[in-house]
């Protein structure tokens, strides 16, 4: 279901909410939560690789997107301005209607990690982007991604 055609309204939202929060309540007070350990890999251990030069001699068509990019390795190319287009429109519309979620403090919250971002692409391979650059690719890519699911959502 589109973000437009919800419809459940803020008072049910808040009537819910409200509600799980006292049934949280109470079984928070009844037990006593298990221990949880997370374990997120280091961006050591994982990140987003380009396909080595060697491997792609001649083969360019193969590793290279079709029809638009993610991330800052094929960002810019000339043949993703219609989508880069659609994807500043879908930010916009993801970060509109509260100040909670405007734009400048969406990217704003990128900038604070956004060496932890860096980290996760191959060393150099960001230098070309300045860091705010570097923090609206993404976020505009994410806001993306979300729309994508969105609609995937909506076709089930």
């Amino acid at each position: 279901m589109s973000m437009a055609e919800q419809s459940v309204s803020d008072e049910d939202y808040n009537s819910t909410k409200q509600e799980f929060q006292s049934v949280a309540n109470e079984e928070r007070k009844e037990a006593s939560p298990p221990e949880v350990s997370i374990q997120i890999p280091s961006a050591k251990t994982s990140r987003a690789s380009q396909v080595p030069p060697l491997l792609r001699a001649n083969m360019e068509h193969i590793y290279d997107p079709v029809v638009l990019s993610l991330g800052p390795y094929h960002h810019g190319r000339p043949q993703f301005r219609q989508l880069e287009e659609l994807k500043a429109k879908i930010l916009n519309r993801f970060v509109s209607g509260t100040a909670a979620k405007d734009k400048s403090f969406c990217c704003n919250k990128m900038l604070e990690r956004i060496d932890e971002i860096r980290s996760y692409y191959e060393e150099g391979s960001t230098n070309e982007f300045n860091d705010e650059a570097l923090a609206e690719m993404i976020l505009t890519d994410a806001c993306f991604i979300l729309f994508y699911m969105e609609l995937e959502d909506d076709k089930e």
